[in-house]
């Protein structure tokens, strides 16, 4: 379990990750340092449901943050970590999916926004621009589950931004 994993962090005991000490901060009921705690557990505990997506492709945390979660700490509230925020509106994103959590790799965001920077998104190009497909239907006014199942059917993108559903020209609600 994650936070059996985690325990060990609160005790002193050697990190098995990494066969270092754990180095006592009092930080460790922090939202952040939880955060901290998950990354490493989904970078190097095979255990994890999250490891195939993380460690098991290689990703894996900078040797500074691996080693001292003050480190870690410090980049956060100097890159726009917010303690309180409410859920969603302050998370942990990776620029670069495949890169490794590193400073010059992540940054804080909304889910909204880290949602359009995942690895099975679907891009379009409309207009000059790359979008996701949730992004544009959002822009668009238009229903994701239309856009992407017209998408999937092979419509060209225009005609599946602008057309009206069948319910919606029915007087419906649908777009």
């Amino acid at each position: 379990m994650k936070y059996e994993y985690a325990r060990k962090h609160y005790s002193g005991e050697k990190d098995k990750t990494n066969g270092r000490f754990i180095k006592k901060h009092g930080c460790n009921k922090e939202r952040l340092y939880k955060i901290w705690v998950n990354i490493k557990y989904r970078c190097y505990n095979p255990k994890s449901k999250c490891y195939s997506d993380y460690g098991g492709r290689g990703i894996k945390i900078c040797r500074e943050w691996d080693v001292d979660y003050m480190a870690f700490r410090k980049w956060a509230y100097k890159n726009g970590y917010i303690p309180n925020a409410e859920r969603g509106k302050c998370t942990l994103d990776r620029i670069n999916v495949n890169g490794d959590y590193e400073p010059s790799n992540c940054r804080w965001i909304d889910n909204v926004m880290q949602n359009n920077n995942k690895r099975n998104n679907r891009h379009v190009e409309y207009k000059g621009k790359r979008y996701t497909v949730a992004e544009l239907a959002r822009e668009k006014g238009v229903k994701y589950s239309l856009l992407i199942k017209r998408i999937h059917s092979g419509w060209e993108l225009e005609d599946a931004l602008s057309k009206p559903s069948r319910k919606s020209a029915k007087g419906g609600k649908d777009k």
